[in-house]
């Protein structure tokens, strides 16, 4: 997390944050160029199989990578992060009612261990309620072969990137 909570700590540089309602919302801001010119990295994950998509801060436009084994993610992930990735957005599924489901609390829990294993990464969550949906109507849509899970991690990021800052919420 960017900031120190224990020790009132102001956001670290390129960053803005604020609380609400018990929740911690932290956003980028202008001032952090490692940050702010770093890759942006998307992920739908599964039990079984991950999308990727990609964006920069600069561009700010999603893009579909591949789909990888999860048992895999954390090696793939520290890939990217040695060639400049700096932000990792994660899907978060919750029921349509917005509650967290056991694949919420098992998404969490890896998570948590993702962002143990690679402290100088931030992560966000964002809701990913209907992307599954949206990335197969896309890809029926589409002449090109589309990968489902990459299409449903790019719409995952784009949805992170078209939001406004200051209601992202950081891991």
């Amino acid at each position: 997390m960017p900031t120190s909570e224990k020790n009132n700590e102001k956001p670290l540089r390129g960053f803005s944050s604020r609380r609400q309602n018990g929740i911690h919302f932290v956003g980028l801001s202008s001032g952090g160029a490692s940050i702010a010119n770093s890759e942006i990295i998307g992920l739908d994950i599964g039990h079984v199989h991950t999308g990727m998509a990609r964006a920069s801060t600069v561009a700010k436009l999603a893009e579909p990578l591949v789909s990888i084994e999860t048992a895999r993610l954390i090696e793939e992930l520290t890939s990217m992060i040695n060639q400049g990735a700096g932000i990792i957005v994660v899907g978060l599924p919750r029921s349509l009612n917005g509650k967290d489901t056991a694949q919420t609390k098992w998404l969490r829990q890896f998570v948590g261990t993702a962002k143990a294993k690679l402290p100088k990464v931030h992560f966000y969550f964002q809701d990913e309620a209907l992307t599954s949906l949206e990335a197969r109507i896309k890809k029926l849509e589409s002449k090109k072969h589309l990968d489902e899970h990459a299409l449903a991690a790019a719409i995952i990021l784009q949805d992170f990137l078209d939001n406004p800052e200051e209601l992202r919420v950081a891991v």
